[in-house]
This record gives structure tokens, C-alpha cells and sequence, in this order.
């Protein structure tokens, strides 16, 4: 059984983890993925300790071809996983879990949005209440 511990909300477009790139000074981080950390990094109040389940929704700008008004599964880039990442690089950094290697199960969903709606990436985070 699974229990809500924790809820989130990053407003704007979804931005996913750039791959580090190898210059003449050394690696560094893509700059719109350091600036999306940067501005959605925060303080949680506690560190969740165990095994957790996240339930992710990306939630992207629609194109102008697209004519239906509602939400629309997004096949394109960037991948979901890549999106994922840097939620969960996110949660890590803000101290919501020690490390990402605690999540077990991990649902998501890539929409574009409904005409109604703006981007953005919502998150729901629980913990295992069965003790096995």
C-alpha cells in the first residue's frame, strides 16, 4: 500500500537533463539545464528515508498543428526519461530523498497541454506502508 507523502508543481515548460559537455576548461552543464534546476530547487522539509514511488505528468506547450483541445500524448523529443531525470536530480538536490535510487516504481506521462492549460511538470511522491 502505497501513502501520499509529498506533492509537487514546477510551473513552465519541462526541460530535460542535457547530456555534460566536454570543452577546453573541462565538463560542464548545458545552461537551460542549470538554469531549470536552479530556479525550481528547494527546501524540503524532510528527508525521506526507504523505498518511494513517483508519479510524474509533463505537461508541454501545444503546437499550432495540433487541433484537438485536449490533452495529447507527446512522442517527441526530449525523451521521457531524460525529463525524469531531472526531476528526480531535482528532489535530490532539494533534500526531499537522500539519493533516486530509493524510487522502486516510477509512473509517468508526456502530454502536450489541453487548450486551457499552460506547461508544466506535477509530481506525487509515497512511501511503502506494508513492512515486509
Amino acid at each position: 500500500m502505497w501513502e501520499l507523502i509529498f506533492q509537487g508543481f514546477f510551473p513552465g515548460q519541462p526541460v530535460a537533463t542535457g547530456r555534460s559537455r566536454h570543452g577546453k576548461y573541462g565538463t560542464y552543464t548545458p545552461p537551460k539545464t542549470r538554469e531549470y534546476m536552479k530556479t525550481h530547487i528547494f527546501q524540503a522539509e524532510k528527508t525521506w528515508e526507504g523505498p518511494v514511488k513517483i508519479s510524474i505528468t509533463f505537461v508541454h506547450q501545444r503546437p499550432k498543428r495540433i487541433k484537438d483541445p485536449n490533452r495529447t500524448f507527446k512522442t517527441t523529443t526530449p525523451d521521457i526519461d531524460n525529463l525524469c531525470k531531472m526531476v528526480f536530480d531535482i528532489l535530490t538536490k532539494s533534500g526531499v530523498w537522500l539519493d533516486d535510487n530509493q524510487v522502486v516504481v516510477l509512473e509517468a506521462a508526456d502530454y502536450y497541454s489541453s487548450i486551457y492549460e499552460e506547461p508544466h511538470t506535477t509530481f506525487s511522491i509515497y512511501r511503502n506502508t506494508i513492512i515486509t
